[in-house]
């Protein structure tokens, strides 16, 4: 359980350096905002 909270604050950090990285490009930050949700969905159905 320690590697799956580990994997999910990483992701979570790493997915905000991306959006900080890509501030001037809309269409990435679109896709990045897709990826956020289909991430969240994933977690809801994952192991709590």
């Amino acid at each position: 359980m320690e590697s799956y909270n580990k994997g999910k604050a990483a992701l979570a950090e790493q997915l905000g350096h991306m959006r900080v990285l890509t501030s001037d490009y809309p269409a990435q930050q679109r896709r990045l905002e897709q990826l956020g949700t289909a991430q969240q969905a994933w977690l809801t159905r994952s192991i709590p």
